[in-house]
């Protein structure tokens, strides 16, 4: 049985190696109402947003290839891989601050630094602890959408060895001076990062940054052990 990692997946470890682990993708991420479309919304070409596409191609690529090599890479090679991709691919001070909501603007720069930092490597940390096998998946690109605020929703689909269900995966992508970058990625219909927000969001309201960090930190050992 295959499953995704996602955002809710850093809560937990599986004993079991079945190269993908559910539910949602790291990240995958942003509250779903960025992800909804704006009326007049249009359906592209993979020509009209072609670089956005290749943004999520790349990362799929380079999951598929993880897979491929998971055990003679191990965790940490695992990680290494993935870091680069993955910290160019996402626009995580943008999640962090959605994430964080009203808690976000008090904070201190370093504060927030502190708190990008370790949401990245927990982010990556997930990626590489699920996934560790490869069972002849693959990845397929789909319809293109405009949204709102210049952004684009892709979509795609994992296909299954043995002609299992597909698995849909929906990447909302943000404009930046640097280029796409993934905001929000939405599986089976499942875009769990609100439910991160009020979990991250009631532990900074009621305990504090610090327990936030120990929390995330947490989490973090839990997968790299």
């Amino acid at each position: 049985m295959t499953h995704l990692p996602g955002i809710a997946a850093q809560n937990h470890r599986s004993g079991r190696r079945n190269g993908i682990s559910q539910p949602g993708v790291l990240g995958l991420l942003l509250i779903g109402a960025l992800a909804a479309p704006t009326p007049g919304a249009c359906v592209e070409t993979p020509e009209a947003a072609k670089s956005a596409v290749v943004v999520i191609e790349e990362l799929h690529e380079k999951l598929l290839d993880v897979m491929r090599r998971a055990d003679e890479l191990g965790y940490q090679g695992r990680y290494r891989e993935l870091a680069p991709v993955l910290k160019a691919g996402y626009d995580t001070p943008l999640i962090c601050k959605v994430i964080l909501g009203d808690g976000w603007k008090p904070l201190s720069a370093a504060q927030r630094a502190d708190f990008i930092a370790l949401f990245t490597r927990l982010s990556i940390a997930t990626y590489a602890s699920r996934f560790n096998a490869y069972h002849g998946e693959s990845f397929v690109s789909g319809e293109i959408k405009t949204l709102g605020k210049g952004r684009k929703l892709v979509k795609s689909r994992l296909l299954k060895s043995g002609g299992g269900e597909p698995v849909s995966l929906d990447y909302l992508l943000n404009p930046t001076p640097q280029g796409w970058r993934i905001i929000s990625v939405i599986a089976q219909g499942v875009n769990d990062l609100s439910l991160k927000r009020a979990e991250y969001g009631k532990v900074l309201r009621e305990q504090g940054f610090p327990q936030l960090l120990e929390l995330l930190n947490g989490k973090l050992q839990e997968l790299e052990h």
